[in-house]
């Protein structure tokens, strides 16, 4: 029971630093670009927009009023749309370049270790909760793939692709989940299981925690 406990409480911890580090590197990205940014605790993630962005396509639509079927198609618009999307191509991609670096470390360390001997250190246990990272992006993109949409801020990363709705994502959530097995596999049986259910347990009480009480407490102002 200790080991269960304590790997809970690991999972919860973890949870909660994945997503502080994940949404200020997001944010320092997006301040770097000059956009604002506003938490919303419903779905536990910071969102972005530009002011000066906003006025500018606010200007090309009054300068349409009368033409509204137009506006789209100016080159002025067009430009607007292009630097919309690559400012928050950025900006998610800041996030997941950063959980896929600290992911990749992670595991690295821990299958190099794993491989020198067969019981598990704290270091191990360490490296492993680091390596697991990208299982908060897969979690969240599984929802959106089961409810069949996806925020837009978090969309648009996926527009220059020019592939099919949610077609990436789904490729994300299934490589993910290949790489979850994988270092389930790794884990010594007789602490298979209890690292499965106290990663459930903890995975489940940290987002709770993360949605109710650390986001909206650490990045409610903007």
């Amino acid at each position: 029971m200790t080991k269960f406990f304590s790997l809970t409480l690991a999972f919860i911890i973890t949870t909660q630093v994945g997503a502080i580090l994940t949404e200020v590197v997001k944010k320092y990205t997006a301040h770097h670009l000059n956009y604002k940014t506003y938490y919303d605790h419903r779905y536990g993630r910071s969102f972005f927009y530009s002011p000066q962005m906003q006025s500018e396509f606010e200007s090309v639509e009054k300068k349409y009023e009368n033409n509204v079927k137009n506006y789209r198609a100016s080159t002025k618009w067009n430009a607007l749309v292009a630097k919309d999307t690559a400012d928050f191509v950025r900006i998610e991609l800041s996030g997941k370049l950063f959980i896929c670096l600290v992911s990749a470390i992670g595991l690295a360390i821990f299958f190099y270790r794993r491989n020198k001997k067969y019981n598990l250190s704290w270091k191990d246990w360490v490296a492993v909760l680091l390596g697991l990272f990208f299982m908060r992006d897969v979690v969240i993109n599984s929802f959106d793939i089961i409810a069949d949409s996806m925020i837009c801020n978090e969309a648009k990363l996926w527009d220059p692709l020019q592939l099919p709705f949610l077609l990436p994502v789904k490729i994300f959530v299934l490589l993910g989940l290949t790489l979850l097995c994988f270092v389930i596999y790794k884990i010594p049986k007789n602490y298979r299981m209890t690292f499965i259910i106290s990663g459930i347990a903890g995975s489940v009480s940290g987002c709770y925690a993360w949605l109710y009480f650390t986001g909206e407490f650490l990045f409610r102002s903007t």
